[in-house]
């Protein structure tokens, strides 16, 4: 039986390995194999993110805008995503729900690239739009949505301030400061409050920004402009032809004062001087400096009723506006100058 065993077994064998000769055998594996064109994707689910968006009004201010006049609208807008899905676009909504600014304009396109709006760098701009002809003051909503190549999407609320109101002198005061009342001479000043704290500087002295700054003031004996009295203007950069007393010279900024007599000066006196600025009080400061022309010819001064008259700065360079372009108008009286 164990002889019969064995000889089984050896055919077995025998036959196992007849079966297997000349056979090729593959082991396989769940293992992926990526050739040299692969390629991985990342889903952008990320929104765009717009970090300022701001009205820039036609005279290049932002966050101030009065009815009827052209606007564009700045905005910073940014992506994220890995790799943020492309392209990135922007548009504004300027006709929201009792905010209206322009009728019609609930989807204006920005375009991409490198703008300035008032001094800040941009990424995208609208082209020119025009405000309503009427719209009641205060501060209005527009929304800036940014979307993505990925169709994620972001919508933002942003204000601009509507503002139809001309900028008015509310108070005119002088004060001596030489050595005599009464006398127009170094050290005298005279002081103006407005009804706005926006004013537009730069268009009373180019790249002023309220501090300190040199100016003249030149007198007028017995002028036309003044009723036959004397007077004062404020001008920029001299006081020859250009500084006129009806105001409306190249040089002049500000405006001009009739001072209501005639015992101020005898001829066309001037002084340097300087003019400072204060958002907080309104206030514009003169300070009479060094006398540099017909000196002599000041006259004994005194006390009488002047007024101020402003040169609005809508319609005349070196005038005074405020940051929505309205112009000045009205005028200032104190009752007693005294310099």
């Amino acid at each position: 039986m164990m002889l019969r065993y064995a000889i089984l077994l050896v055919a077995l064998t025998l036959l196992g390995a007849s079966f297997i000769q000349g056979r090729t055998f593959a082991l396989y594996t769940d293992a992926p194999s990526v050739g040299g064109n692969a390629f991985t994707t990342k889903p952008d689910w990320e929104t765009p993110t717009t970090s300022s968006a701001k009205v820039v009004n036609s005279i290049g201010y932002v966050d101030y805008l009065k009815q009827a006049d052209t606007y564009q609208v700045c905005a910073s807008v940014t992506d994220g995503g890995n790799p943020p899905a492309t392209p990135l676009t922007a548009s504004a909504n300027l006709e929201v729900a009792s905010n209206v600014i322009t009728t019609g304009a609930t989807a204006v396109t920005l375009s991409s690239g490198a703008f300035t709006c008032d001094g800040v760098s941009y990424n995208y701009q609208s082209a020119s739009q025009t405000a309503n002809g009427t719209l009641t003051e205060g501060s209005k909503t527009f929304q800036l949505t940014a979307t993505d190549g990925a169709s994620n999407a972001a919508t933002t609320n942003w204000t601009v301030t509507i503002d139809n109101t001309s900028p008015s002198p509310t108070a005119l005061a002088t004060a001596n400061g030489g050595a005599i009342a009464g006398k127009m001479e170094s050290g005298d000043t005279f002081t103006i409050t407005v009804s706005e704290a926006t004013i537009d500087l730069s268009r009373i002295k180019a790249g002023w920004n309220g501090s300190s700054v040199a100016v003249q003031v030149k007198t007028f004996n017995n002028d036309s402009s003044f009723g036959g009295n004397d007077g004062l203007a404020v001008c920029d950069g001299g006081t020859g032809v250009n500084c006129r007393s009806n105001g409306a010279g190249s040089l002049n900024i500000l405006g001009t004062i009739n001072l209501a007599a005639t015992t101020y000066v005898t001829n066309n006196v001037a002084f340097d001087a300087t003019m400072t600025w204060n958002s907080v009080t309104r206030l514009f400061t003169v300070t009479l400096g060094a006398c540099t022309a017909q000196c002599t010819k000041v006259g004994t001064g005194g006390s009488s009723t002047a007024t101020f008259l402003p040169q609005d700065g809508a319609a005349l360079a070196g005038g005074v506006r405020d940051k929505a372009g309205n112009g000045v108008t009205g005028t200032a009286t104190e009752a007693a100058v005294h310099f």
